[in-house]
């Protein structure tokens, strides 16, 4: 496995998906200590100050383009099986690409994919974990956490991307090999939403409703106050 390191980068998915389109292999690893322009779904900045572990991965599975969201939650569960070493507590998920610990956010994902004549080319899986940040803003610091707070100590870097780099590919591999069943039930299992009432948000609408789980393409199923049961696929999800 190629791993490219930068003390300080752009962004470790736009540096992954230059090398994707110069045809660099499945498994290329692009890791920084420090992302200027760090960004996470939807197009929000994503906060990368030094001590953190900000990794970007080159793939190119032979699926669907219309499944390909299925990787943001093979690496949902990597990095919550990577944590779960470190933790007291199992870290749990939230649809669709937050990784939580007692509530509060400790990694994201942002899965881009680049097509050519409607198959896909290469997909780049972006993972932000909060490792050794002490503090956060104000207007962050009722929301994220970190290991560093978790555990009251700092965490060796190397050691954190090793272990995710190896949980990666072992959930990687099984999803391959055995579709999205295996994946889809443990993203289930650890969830924080099953059962709960929610509400689910974009620019032009608000859905409320009781969240029963994920579909085959990991869109959210949603019970709405009629009864019916409906795929929600985007959106920002607040828990009640």
């Amino acid at each position: 496995m190629k791993v490219h390191r930068f003390k300080k980068i752009s962004s470790t998915n736009d540096y992954a998906r230059d090398l994707a389109k110069k045809r660099a292999k499945e498994g290329e690893v692009v890791v920084a200590e420090e992302q200027t322009h760090g960004r996470g779904r939807l197009q929000r900045k994503w906060l990368s100050k030094p001590g953190n572990l900000y990794v970007s991965l080159i793939l190119r599975p032979k699926i669907s383009t219309k499944i390909a969201s299925q990787l943001t939650f093979v690496a949902s569960l990597a990095v919550a099986k990577t944590l779960e070493k470190y933790l007291a507590m199992a870290p749990s998920l939230k649809w669709p690409n937050d990784v939580l610990v007692d509530g509060k956010k400790i990694a994201g994902i942002l899965t881009e994919i680049e097509t050519i004549d409607s198959k896909i080319d290469f997909v780049i899986v972006g993972i932000g974990i909060n490792i050794n940040q002490e503090k956060f803003p104000k207007s962050l610091s009722q929301t994220a956490t970190s290991l560093q707070q978790i555990l009251g100590k700092s965490s060796n870097l190397d050691q954190v991307l090793e272990q995710l780099l190896h949980s990666f590919e072992e959930w990687y591999t099984a999803y391959l090999k055995q579709g999205f069943s295996v994946i889809k039930e443990m993203w289930e299992e650890m969830s924080v939403i099953i059962g709960r009432d929610v509400e689910v948000r974009d620019h032009r609408k608000r859905l409320r409703g009781r969240a029963l789980g994920i579909d085959q393409n990991g869109a959210l199923l949603l019970q709405i106050p009629s009864g019916e049961t409906i795929p929600v696929y985007s959106g920002n999800l607040v828990c009640f």
